[in-house]
């Protein structure tokens, strides 16, 4: 399985449940996390940093049940700014991550 955290984020919202159990339900399962941005009823091009994303706590979940492969997905459309938003993503993620082991 390999989860995108973002469309998690979304149904969980639509749902009622909570993200972060939804996530442990496929303890064992999981081959690597994909960290996207979202807003609800939102699903692609939202810049990281900007949505409802709890990354940090996703991550940690993640983590805690032995995800140890995370991937960022970018897209470019016409952006002037797309280096900046990259290396804002990186560093954001870096973050989460580089705290952890």
């Amino acid at each position: 399985v390999y989860p995108d955290i973002g469309n998690i984020t979304n149904a969980a919202k639509t749902y009622g449940t909570n993200v972060l159990d939804d996530l442990r339900l496929g303890e064992g399962h999981i081959v690597a996390m994909h960290l996207k941005e979202t807003v609800p009823g939102k699903f692609r091009e939202i810049p990281y940093g900007t949505g409802h994303v709890n990354f940090k706590k996703a991550i940690e979940t993640a983590w805690s049940i032995g995800v140890r492969k995370f991937v960022t997905e970018f897209w470019y459309t016409g952006n002037k700014e797309w280096r900046k938003d990259v290396e804002s993503a990186n560093y954001m993620m870096t973050e989460f991550l580089v705290n952890l082991a």
